[in-house]
């Protein structure tokens, strides 16, 4: 195999290793700051039950609140 074509294939290589590297680490720390108090998203669990008490309350709602 030519020198040259080797050496594009393996630097081919490593950046794509870095780049999923990088992906991976971004995935795995947005992933701990969603768990985390004080984060500005919420666990889906959390917007689950938030969205059942919501339904509720409208639903022992008398209408006079509104």
């Amino acid at each position: 195999m030519d020198p040259v074509i080797a050496a594009i294939l393996i630097a081919a290589g490593i950046g794509l290793v870095a780049l999923l590297v990088v992906l991976g680490i971004r995935d795995a720390r947005e992933r701990r700051y969603d768990s985390e108090p004080g984060s500005t998203t919420m666990p889906r669990e959390r917007v689950e039950g938030e969205a059942h008490a919501v339904a509720a309350r409208f639903a022992r709602d008398d209408g006079q609140n509104f």
